[in-house]
């Protein structure tokens, strides 16, 4: 028998001299994920290069390119449904810039002008429609805002008084931000949506361990399963498993 070699269109992986960052998950596709990469050059750093956006394969690590950077060093974030919608470059001069599809031009929403409100975005939320974003608050010492893509104004949802030092806090499915966090001082939260599920678990371990930070470190997407750590000053602490 003659074997006959196989034919196909599909490009196998190649190999390359870069470096590689993790965009986002995909959460309707566990086979494939969002990855940055940082092409090495003889001469400079990450913050030289143009980088570019790939959805990758996890099994092969076959890669599709859906965007590339309109700025050196530049970050990605990307929304729920694994579209690239922002990529921003800190340094003297911050840089964002914003596109509504993977086919759309880039847009330059900060630094173009003085008049643009300054803002480093995070995360989009669960619609989509929103974007969280670093700000400079209402005192300019620095705060978390939420940026709507249609109007692209800026909303203050919280604001630092002495010290910009503050995170959000995912939903249990992590498509969304529920509360923001701050660690100015004694670590305090700050509840974004009060009706959400993940503010009554979190309210009532407050309950349960009265004085004590209580932050969630992990979850099931359908918040069954949450775990919690306990810590304080003087205790460096202790992992709660919480089943409602």
């Amino acid at each position: 028998n003659t074997s006959v070699p196989s034919a196909t269109h599909i490009e196998k992986p190649v190999g390359e001299r870069a470096s590689g960052d993790f965009i986002a998950a995909l959460h309707d596709d566990p086979e494939h994920a969002i990855i940055a990469t940082y092409p090495w050059t003889d001469h400079g750093t990450v913050d030289d290069v143009f980088p570019a956006a790939y959805k990758i394969a996890l099994r092969d690590g076959r890669k599709v390119q859906l965007a590339s950077a309109p700025v050196r060093g530049a970050t990605f974030i990307a929304d729920h449904n694994g579209v690239v919608r922002f990529a921003y470059s800190e340094g003297d001069s911050s840089t964002v810039y914003y596109r509504d599809s993977n086919e759309a031009l880039w847009q330059q929403v900060v630094g173009a002008d003085s008049g643009q409100t300054q803002f480093v975005p995070l995360m989009f939320d669960r619609s989509g429609a929103s974007v969280y974003a670093e700000c400079p608050g209402d005192a300019g010492r620095g705060g978390i805002c939420r940026w709507n893509v249609a109007s692209r104004k800026l909303e203050v949802l919280w604001s630092a008084h002495e010290s910009n030092q503050a995170e959000l806090v995912p939903t249990f499915d992590g498509l969304d931000a529920f509360a923001i966090r701050t660690t100015i001082g004694r670590p305090a939260t700050v509840l974004l949506d009060k009706a959400a599920p993940e503010a009554g678990a979190l309210i009532a371990m407050m309950k349960k361990f009265p004085g004590v930070d209580m932050r969630i470190v992990s979850a099931s997407s359908d918040g069954k399963k949450v775990v919690f750590l306990a810590s304080g000053d003087d205790d460096p602490g202790v992992f709660y498993l919480y089943d409602p």
